[in-house]
């Protein structure tokens, strides 16, 4: 039984009541990592007057968490955010649901699929324990000391009762006499207004959930489970027991890994081709870039991604008696993860070569991070298999995501994508395009595209426009962009408090207030539509649709 029963809820809720204060009808930005850091705070004050300390692996779970949350304060561009966001909540339920075992290392698929549920009935029921344990003493002879909390309220409510009617006679009395008190008076009546009494109603609502919900988590987090992972590791690799899991024999499985590897073989012998001279052979087969490039892309990820699981759930259910069977059961699986390496190659190179053609986006620039972390799972997998440690690849699992969201964070995906447009423009120039009406020039540079990236492109934006090299034609397009983002911003930003702080918009904000004469040349106004029109060398351009909501 916890101890300090009254000092957790208060905590719990003066931790919702800061949520409410920094989260409701604000935009998101240093608010989250705050909410995060309060939280981890919390559990770690209360961990240590209730002397229940937390497991060195669970505190590894602090570095992605204070990661992750503070990101989420950085990076405008829409996956980045989600994925701060989710991995998050996720990592800090992983804390708290292993707080006290650092059990999350030795977790399997089937812990990571059930642990939401289990935690989420966990969370709601753990508050009404609470308050029953706050009722009833210990020690039937004791007085109720968890309780004393509660009753200590009540003196003080009646206090409050007794002052309201003294403080608003005498009150009135000030407000009369001094008509600076009476403004300032005036000024927290407003908040009272009786027009947001059901806006009051809501929040206080949702701060009584989000108490409920935290008070829950704390006692998740210092109780820990009834029955804790602490069994013994099983030596995946020694020979199968009775009722062992293991039930799929070693010939089948190797038959099925051996013919999978013959049919990626010809595939790869076929692309080899195409690694070492690819875009000549490509025309000769008669296929444009754009064909090979669109054309089984993601068929070759779904391929490396479903080979992958096949080898993890053989591996999970084959019985591998002898050393030898071992051995070759592990030397097969080396083998296909050599050749899904190769696809991915495949499949890296076809996205060049479209990312050459048409420029980059977002959905292009994805994958290229996300087949990176695909080969380094195939590449821990094979470690874990030959170690006889495959249970560890759940973990391993999630620390590539952890990886492809910390990725996406670091290279700055809008930035990435900004630069390498304006450096294809810069190389490429002008292409002659045909239409209906004839050929013209038209700029390889996508503005359109450019102007629905989020503020995180905003300083390789303003790279390319300072740099001398870039080009009048080129610098036009970029100022045009520019432009419509700086109006963006100081929508976005009018009347924001700090809590919605976010640096990706703040950088964005200095940069154009510190290059006013830079955007000079192009005259903004108002379309009367929620948008903006700028005005290029006398020629009227619309930023909407783009980068508006």
């Amino acid at each position: 039984m916890l101890k300090n029963l009254s000092r957790m809820l208060y905590i719990a809720l003066l931790a919702a009541w800061a949520f409410d204060q920094i989260f409701w009808e604000k935009p998101l930005g240093i608010s989250f990592p705050l909410a995060a850091v309060v939280l981890i705070a919390a559990g770690l004050l209360l961990a240590g007057v209730e002397e229940r300390p937390p497991h060195p692996a669970s505190l590894g779970l602090l570095v992605p968490i204070l990661f992750l949350s503070g990101m989420a304060a950085v990076r405008h561009e829409p996956l980045s955010t989600f994925l701060n966001l989710i991995l998050s909540v996720l990592f800090l339920a992983l804390l708290t649901d292993s707080f006290r075992s650092g059990a999350w290392l030795r977790f399997g698929f089937l812990d990571y699929f059930f642990m939401p549920i289990r935690f989420g009935l966990r969370l709601l029921a753990e508050a009404p324990l609470h308050f029953g344990e706050m009722r009833r003493p210990a020690d039937p002879s004791a007085p109720l000391k968890g309780g004393m909390g509660v009753r200590r309220l009540v003196p003080f409510l009646r206090g409050l009762l007794l002052a309201l009617p003294v403080l608003v006679f005498l009150g009135t009395l000030l407000t009369s006499a001094d008509l600076v008190f009476s403004a300032r008076v005036d000024a927290i009546q407003d908040l009272f207004d009786i027009e947001r009494l059901k806006e009051y109603f809501w929040r206080s609502i949702l701060i009584a959930v989000m108490a409920y919900v935290i008070l829950g988590g704390l006692r998740v987090a210092l109780l820990g489970w009834p029955a804790e992972k602490n069994a013994p590791e099983v030596d995946e690799t020694a020979p199968a027991e009775s009722g062992s899991t293991r039930f799929l024999g070693f010939t089948e499985s190797a038959i099925v890994l051996g013919g999978v590897n013959l049919l990626f073989a010809s595939f790869v012998a076929i692309q080899f081709t195409y690694f070492f001279g690819g875009r000549a052979n490509i025309t000769v087969e008669g296929f444009t870039y754009a064909e090979y490039a669109r054309r089984g892309f993601g068929e070759l990820v779904l391929v490396a991604v479903c080979s992958l699981g096949l080898f993890f759930v053989l591996s999970a259910i084959t019985r591998r008696e002898t050393a030898n069977r071992r051995w070759s059961f592990s030397a097969l699986g080396i083998l296909l993860s050599v050749l899904i390496a190769v696809i991915l190659a495949s499949a890296f190179q076809r996205l060049l070569i479209y990312e050459d053609a048409y420029g980059f986006t977002r959905m292009r620039t994805y994958p290229h991070v996300f087949m990176v972390w695909l080969g380094l799972l195939l590449a821990a997998l094979v470690v874990l298999e030959i170690a006889g440690r495959t249970r560890y690849f759940a973990a391993a699992v999630l620390l590539a995501g952890l990886g492809f969201a910390g990725t996406l964070d670091l290279i700055n995906v809008d930035g990435l994508i900004a630069h390498r447009n304006v450096a294809r423009a810069l190389t490429a120039g002008t292409i002659d395009v045909q239409n209906n009406l004839g050929v013209f020039r038209e700029s390889v540079l996508d503005a359109s595209y450019l102007l629905s990236l989020s503020t995180d492109a905003v300083p390789a934006l303003f790279a390319a426009f300072d740099d001398p090299r870039t080009p009048a034609w080129l610098r036009e397009e970029v100022g045009f962009v520019l432009t419509c983002q700086a109006q963006r911003v100081a929508a976005e930003s009018e009347g924001l408090s700090w809590p919605s702080y976010h640096l990706s918009r703040v950088r964005a904000a200095a940069l154009f207030a510190a290059h006013p004469e830079a955007l000079a040349g192009y005259p903004a106004a108002s379309d009367n539509m929620g948008g903006w029109n700028v005005t290029v060398q006398g020629e009227e351009r619309s930023c909407w649709p783009y980068g508006w909501d």
